[in-house]
C-alpha cells in the first residue's frame, strides 16, 4: 500500500487598516452705518441710525446697543468680557455725562445687539473727543496745525475758531497757490472758508487754551493735483485710529509722494521724512492724534485714507450651484499698518465661523440644503482690528436615491432613480461606464416640477444591448432659471480608502486542494466599494491577484481561493501566505450590474483521489474511478474542464454545451483525449464557463490525484 501524506497550506490574514455640527444660529446684526458725536454742554452726545436688520439686509430685532469707550486711538473693544463697555442703551443715542471735563481723550465704538446677545460683526465707525491742551509761548508763533475729525460740527472757519477761547486765527492751506488763507476770529475778518474733511487746518492762539476736537471718522478719499509751478505741499488730517502710526507708513500710502512732514510750533521747525535719490530718509516721526501733517507730491495723486481696519474681498469659484457641489472660497486682504493674523469663514452667514486659519483664506464647503446663503470672510490684524466681506450664494436642491446598489439586467431587473428638485426646470439623465463613456441617455431636457420625480434604467445601452457586468454612473443635468447644473457625484464622493472600515474579516487557516479544502475569505463592507484581494507570500510578493478593483455592494461577502497562483499552478505546500484586502469607496451615483457574465458557485469535487484502472488486483478508492465536479450556473452556458498534468501540459479538454442555469456536473475518468489512462500523480482541472455571447467566467482550479 502506498501511503500518501497530504501537506497543508497555511493561510494567514493580513489586513492594513487606514483610519481615515450643524448649529442653528441667527446672522449678526448690521453694523452701525454712521456714528456722530456732538457737544452738548459739558457732555457728549453719541447718535446713530437705528439698526433694523442683520448684516445681510434682512429684518432683525435689536434689543439694545453696546457702547465701548477707551482713552487711546488704538482702542479695541473687548466684546467678549465687556471691558470698557460703559452703557447699553435701548435707543439709538447716548449722552456721556461730563465727558468734556475729563482730561483724557475718548474714543467710542457702538455695536448693535440682538436678544440672544449677538453683536454686529463690526462696530460703528469710531467717535472721538481729542483733548488738546495748547500752550501759549510769547516768543513763539503759537500756530498749531490740526487733524480734525472727518465728521464734525465744523462747517466753516468761524465754527472752529469759536470752539475754544483764545483762538485768534484759523488758517487754511491752498495747495493750488501754495499760500495760506486766514480767518481772523477776533475781528471776524478774512475768508470764512469751508471745512473740508481730510484737509488739515491751523489755529493761532493768544493764550493757553484747551480744544476738544469732537466728531467721528468715515473712510474718505482725497484727490491731490500736481502743479509743476509750485511746491505741491498739501496739508492733511490724519484719522485716529489710523493705519499709519508713523511717517513712513503714510508716505507709502500716498501715490507719488516724495515727502511728509509736521510742524513743530515750539521751535518753528518741521520734521520731515523725504525721498532722495530713490531712498527715503530723514525723521520717521510718529503721527499723534489731532496733529496735522503735510504731504508733497510729484504727480496727481489719490489718497484713500485708511481708518486702521484691514480690508478684505471674498471670492469663490462659483456663486450658484447644486447642493452637492463643492464651492472653493478664497479672499484678498490688506492691512496698511500691519499683518493679517486670522482668516475666518462663516459659510452660511449665520454668525458661526466654521473655518479659522492664521495664514490662508482658502477653504471649501458643500451646502447640503437648497437656499440663499451669505458666506462671509472675517479678517483680524495684529492690532486686533477686523474687517469683513460677504457674498451671496444661491443653492438649488437636487437629491437622489438609487433603488438598488446592484441589479441584473440579463434577468430583466431594473434600477430606479428617485430624485427631488427644489425648483421647476428641465432634466437630462445620462449613464456612463467606469471609463466615462456615455452608455445611455434616458431623456433630454424633459420638463420636471419641483418635488419628487422618478426614472428607471433597464441596463441597456442606446442600441438596446444589455451592458456588460461592471460599474456604471448616473449623471443628472438640471436646468433651472436658464442655467444648467451638472450633478456627477463622482466629483464629490467616492475614491476614499476605506480599508480600515472593513469588518468581520475571517480567513480559513489551511488549504488542502486534495482534500477539497479551499480558502474562504469572508468580510463585511460598509458601503459599495471597489475591492482588491491579493494572496502574498511572506516576502510580500503577490502570488494571486484574486480580485482587482472589483465592485462589491455593502454587506457580507465571501471570496474563495482555490490555491492556484496567477499562472494556474497550485502553490507549493508548507509555506505561509497572507491575504491582503483593500477597499476604495464607490461614488454615491455608482450602480453595479451583474448576471451578464456567466459565473459558477457552490463548486464541489469528489473524489479528489481516485484509481481509474480496471485491474481487479489494483487498490481502488471506495468512492469510484473518476472525479465528479458539481457546480451551480447563474445562466445558461458552455462549461469547459481543461486537465493539466504536473508539467503543465494539457492532457484532456472536456466541454458540456448549453448547460442550463442551476446545478450541473461533469466528470473526468482519468484518461487523456486519446482515451489512454494517465499515470499516477497530481493533476489540475481548470473549470470555466462561457455564454453564447462569448463572455467567460472566472477560472476555478480543482486538484486531483490518480493512484493505482
Amino acid at each position: 500500500m502506498k501511503i500518501i501524506n497530504y501537506a497543508k497550506w497555511l493561510i494567514v490574514i493580513f489586513l492594513t487598516y487606514i483610519i481615515c455640527n450643524v448649529c442653528n444660529a441667527q446672522p449678526p446684526p448690521m453694523a452701525i452705518s454712521e456714528l456722530t458725536v456732538a457737544k452738548l454742554g459739558e457732555n457728549l452726545r453719541l447718535a446713530w441710525p437705528p439698526v433694523t436688520g442683520d448684516a445681510y439686509g434682512f429684518i432683525e430685532t435689536i434689543t439694545h446697543y453696546n457702547i465701548y469707550r477707551g482713552t487711546t486711538p488704538d482702542f479695541i473693544p473687548d466684546t467678549t468680557s465687556g471691558t470698557n463697555r460703559i452703557a447699553q442703551p435701548t435707543s439709538n443715542s447716548f449722552d456721556d455725562i461730563d465727558a468734556l471735563l475729563a482730561v483724557d481723550s475718548y474714543y467710542y465704538y457702538v455695536f448693535a445687539v440682538t436678544a440672544d446677545g449677538t453683536e454686529s460683526l463690526l462696530p460703528s465707525n469710531i467717535g472721538c473727543k481729542i483733548r488738546l491742551d495748547l500752550t501759549y509761548d510769547p516768543a513763539g508763533t503759537n500756530k498749531y496745525w490740526l487733524s480734525l475729525p472727518y465728521n464734525s460740527s465744523y462747517t466753516t472757519a468761524s465754527d472752529l475758531g469759536g470752539d475754544a477761547p483764545n483762538i485768534n486765527q484759523v488758517i487754511r492751506w491752498d495747495p493750488a497757490t501754495q499760500t495760506e488763507e486766514v480767518w481772523d476770529q477776533g475781528t471776524s475778518t478774512g475768508t470764512d472758508f469751508a471745512i473740508i474733511p481730510g484737509k488739515a487746518y491751523a489755529i493761532v492762539i493768544s493764550d493757553n487754551t484747551t480744544l476738544n476736537l469732537v466728531g467721528s471718522y468715515s473712510p474718505t478719499t482725497i484727490d491731490m493735483t500736481y502743479n509743476a509751478d509750485n511746491f505741491n505741499v498739501n496739508w492733511l488730517s490724519i484719522p485716529h485710529p489710523n493705519a499709519y502710526g508713523n511717517a513712513s507708513n503714510l508716505s507709502s500710502d500716498i501715490d507719488n509722494s516724495t515727502k511728509v512732514g509736521k510742524y513743530d510750533n515750539q521751535n518753528d521747525t518741521y520734521k520731515s521724512w523725504f525721498l532722495l535719490n530713490g531712498a527715503w530718509m530723514g525723521d520717521d516721526f510718529s503721527l499723534n492724534p489731532g496733529e496735522g501733517v503735510l504731504g508733497v507730491i510729484i504727480d496727481d495723486s489719490t489718497w484713500n485714507l485708511s481708518l486702521g481696519c484691514p480690508t478684505v474681498t471674498a471670492t469663490a469659484d462659483k456663486f450658484d450651484c447644486l447642493n452637492t457641489d463643492t464651492i472653493f472660497f478664497s479672499g484678498t486682504a490688506e492691512d496698511k499698518n500691519g499683518l493679517i493674523v486670522t482668516y475666518q469663514w462663516d459659510y452660511e452667514g449665520d454668525g458661526i465661523f466654521e473655518y479659522s486659519d492664521g495664514s490662508s483664506p482658502d477653504t471649501s464647503f458643500i451646502y447640503n440644503t437648497a437656499g440663499t446663503y451669505h458666506p462671509t470672510v472675517l479678517v483680524t490684524d495684529n492690532d486686533g482690528f477686523k474687517g469683513y466681506h460677504y457674498r451671496t450664494v444661491v443653492v438649488y436642491g437636487l437629491d437622489n436615491e438609487i433603488s438598488v446598489e446592484k441589479f441584473n439586467p440579463s434577468g430583466e431587473e431594473t434600477v430606479e432613480f428617485t430624485y427631488t428638485i427644489s425648483d421647476d426646470g428641465l432634466m437630462t439623465i445620462k449613464v456612463y461606464d467606469k471609463d466615462n463613456n456615455l452608455i445611455r441617455t434616458l431623456f433630454t431636457d424633459q420638463a420636471v416640477t419641483a418635488g419628487q420625480n422618478q426614472e428607471s434604467w433597464d441596463g441597456k445601452n442606446d442600441l438596446g444591448e444589455t451592458v456588460a457586468d461592471g460599474t456604471y454612473y448616473v449623471v443628472f443635468e438640471y436646468t433651472v432659471n436658464g442655467k444648467t447644473y451638472t450633478q456627477d457625484l463622482r466629483i464629490s464622493t467616492g475614491g476614499q480608502d476605506i480599508t480600515g472600515e472593513i469588518t468581520d474579516v475571517t480567513v480559513s487557516g489551511t488549504l488542502s486542494p486534495l482534500e477539497g479544502q479551499y480558502v474562504n475569505i469572508i468580510y463585511t463592507l460598509p458601503q459599495k466599494t471597489l475591492i482588491t484581494v491579493e494572496i502574498k507570500d511572506q516576502g510580500g510578493t503577490i502570488i494571486r491577484h484574486l480580485l482587482t478593483d472589483t465592485p462589491r455592494t455593502a454587506g457580507n461577502h465571501t471570496e474563495i481561493w482555490d490555491g492556484a497562483d496567477d499562472n494556474g499552478n497550485i502553490v507549493q505546500p508548507g509555506t505561509a501566505f497572507y491575504v491582503t484586502i483593500t477597499a476604495t469607496s464607490l461614488a454615491d451615483n455608482a450602480m453595479i450590474t451583474g448576471g451578464f457574465a456567466p459565473s459558477m458557485s457552490d463548486i464541489s469535487s469528489v473524489p479528489l483521489r481516485f484509481s481509474p484502472a480496471s485491474n481487479p488486483y489494483g487498490i481502488r478508492d471506495l468512492e469510484g474511478d473518476r472525479v465528479v465536479i458539481t457546480f451551480t450556473l447563474n445562466k445558461q452556458a458552455n462549461v469547459t474542464a481543461t486537465v493539466y498534468n504536473a508539467t503543465g501540459s494539457v492532457v484532456r479538454t472536456m466541454t458540456e454545451p448549453d448547460l442550463p442555469a442551476g446545478q450541473s456536473q461533469l466528470s473526468w475518468n482519468g484518461r487523456n483525449d486519446g482515451g489512454i489512462l494517465m499515470a499516477d500523480g497530481n493533476y489540475t482541472i481548470q473549470l470555466r464557463a462561457q455564454d453564447n455571447s462569448g463572455t467567460y467566467s472566472n477560472v476555478f482550479i480543482v486538484q486531483v490525484e490518480i493512484f493505482y
